[in-house]
């Protein structure tokens, strides 16, 4: 997209974006009413979940899909997806054009503007299936104006205690925030406190029509199976006659980028995983630890605001005290040393394998150089 499309964007702060988009939800989500939504939300783990079920609903059950995930990693369109193709240029033009009056007149963000987009372009596709993964929170979340039929949660930790709170009880109490009257079922992953879980089944008394399910624990085996998990309870909830092996077969095969992917250049390997919070963190370690993999070298960078220097502890002591500390292109980066390919990747020990980490953007920022460096000694 051009530059004057990115100033559009992030033109104006995301503030208000709920009761913003509550009011411009009447003008353009009239013909919705056939689309069942999915709403995920959780600390981590949201968009892995949520194209778990895109790949099942999609492949497995030939329904026509809308996915809507954040961030993205080389292109905005990435963020909306239908029937496995990105939103077109062509289309995130269009309908820029149809809202642009209503951005101004309501001082649209970022985050508000690509969710607005995202329902239209659905709505126009008439998708069976809208899967929607919440930007922050989930109360007074953009996405929190869809109605949710079936609500999922992920995870509960410690993250964005700025804007939701700074306990668990608080930050659990903005995530159920997405359910609502019209909610059916909601999901919940298996590793939940017992203190979360009462408080949770109690908030949602004023929910007589919600169904709760719990997935199964899953003990000592690592993140990935455990959002794994979580799907597949949805999918066997939804469509209990889906074959089951089919299910696992899909869900194994779907990768989720940045999200403990392993990559190879030259005689290097690199691990990418965008742990942001010191929840990921911890997850992260395990997954090391449960698949015997030695670190050489730790490349990370962070938010200032998620606490970076408890992140890189963290990492240090379990992992390697080799380390690259670098910034990011976000406003709010830490600020530390550029990032370079060479020095950083290549000029590393012979057969070395490397821990790319922290800010989403920053994981993005390097999977990008990557594919430019694999190509280069691919041609």
């Amino acid at each position: 997209m051009t530059d004057k499309f990115w100033t559009w964007l992030a033109k104006y702060p995301s503030n208000d974006s709920f009761k913003k988009l509550k009011i411009l939800k009447e003008k353009y989500l009239i013909s919705d009413q056939q689309i069942k939504y999915i709403h995920v939300t959780g600390t981590n783990g949201k968009g892995s979940v949520a194209r778990y079920l895109y790949a099942v609903l999609s492949q497995g059950l030939k329904l026509k899909v809308g996915l809507f995930t954040s961030p993205h990693i080389l292109i905005v369109n990435e963020r909306i997806i239908v029937d496995d193709e990105m939103i077109s240029d062509e289309d995130l033009l269009r309908i820029k054009n149809l809202i642009s009056d209503d951005v101004e007149k309501y001082q649209l963000g970022f985050f508000a503007i690509l969710t607005l987009i995202a329902l239209i372009y659905f709505q126009e596709q008439k998708v069976d299936w809208a899967i929607i993964e919440v930007g922050i929170g989930g109360l007074f979340d953009a996405t929190n104006i869809i109605r949710s039929d079936y609500a999922i949660l992920t995870s509960i930790a410690r993250d964005h205690s700025e804007v939701l709170g700074h306990s668990l009880l608080a930050i659990l109490k903005q995530k159920i925030g997405i359910v609502k009257l019209t909610t059916k079922k909601f999901f919940v992953f298996g590793n939940i406190s017992v203190n979360l879980k009462r408080s949770l089944t109690d908030q949602l008394l004023k929910f007589p029509n919600t169904e709760i399910y719990f997935a199964k624990k899953v003990i000592n085996q690592g993140y990935i199976l455990e959002n794994q998990t979580l799907a597949v309870v949805v999918i066997q909830t939804l469509f209990p006659t889906f074959d089951s092996k089919l299910l696992w077969k899909i869900i194994k095969r779907t990768k989720v980028n940045l999200r403990f992917q392993v990559v190879k250049i030259l005689d290097k390997i690199i691990y990418f995983d965008a742990a942001h919070n010191l929840a990921g963190i911890q997850a992260l370690i395990k997954m090391m630890e449960l698949n015997n993999i030695k670190i050489d070298q730790i490349i990370f960078s962070a938010l200032a605001n998620k606490r970076p220097n408890t992140l890189i502890k963290k990492l240090t002591n379990n992992l390697t005290s080799n380390i690259f500390v670098c910034q990011n292109n976000h406003p709010l980066s830490i600020r530390a040393q550029k990032f370079t390919f060479d020095k950083m990747i290549l000029e590393q020990k012979q057969n070395s394998t490397i821990l790319v980490t922290g800010s989403c953007y920053f994981a993005a920022l390097v999977y990008k150089e990557f594919l430019l460096k694999k190509k280069e000694y691919e041609d």
